[in-house]
């Protein structure tokens, strides 16, 4: 279901109407972004936004089980392995791998933005730090479920004893 209300709504926005549901409700639940981006390449190639929306959720759950691997690299190479493995068969992970919703691009991104966050404390990369900030940015366009992490990689550069300057710049 939650594919075609996304579907509807991308519809809607695209066509000038804001993000109404099928029903002509206000969808106010979580920003327009997903529901056009998964509508979009319907109005520039006739591509299905359904297809879209399983595509992204194809690519989503391999790059989850990467990025969390990579995460726990960071740690231990073997934390980083047990990680993924165990994250791969949980019923909850594979039902959403199923469907075309907002749920797996927003963990992938959220695992992007605080993989990207701490690479770009630990080279104290100014670049690195604005390409993370603009993820977060994007992922919280998606769904609000990365606010949480936001302040993460910030909280990895007081706990390594990075000065306070460059924490704040």
């Amino acid at each position: 279901y939650d594919d075609a209300k996304y579907v509807g709504i991308g519809r809607n926005v695209l066509d000038g109407h804001g993000p109404l549901n099928v029903f002509g409700a206000t969808f106010l639940k979580h920003s327009p972004v997903w529901p056009v981006l998964i509508s979009l390449p319907e109005r520039l190639a006739e591509i299905h936004p359904i297809a879209v929306g399983q595509f992204v959720n194809g690519v989503s759950p391999a790059a989850t089980l990467v990025l969390l691997g990579a995460l726990g690299w960071r740690s231990r190479p073997a934390l980083g392995a047990l990680a993924a493995v165990t994250l791969l068969p949980q019923p909850y992970f594979l039902d959403l791998a199923r469907t075309a919703g907002i749920d797996l691009p927003s963990i992938a991104i959220t695992f992007a933005y605080v993989l990207l966050g701490f690479v770009a404390v630990r080279r104290t990369s100014m670049l690195l730090a604005a390409l993370s900030g603009l993820l977060f940015g994007a992922g919280f366009l998606i769904k609000e479920s990365i606010l949480p992490f936001a302040p993460v990689p910030f909280l990895a550069a007081i706990l390594c004893d990075f000065p306070w300057v460059t924490i704040a710049r």
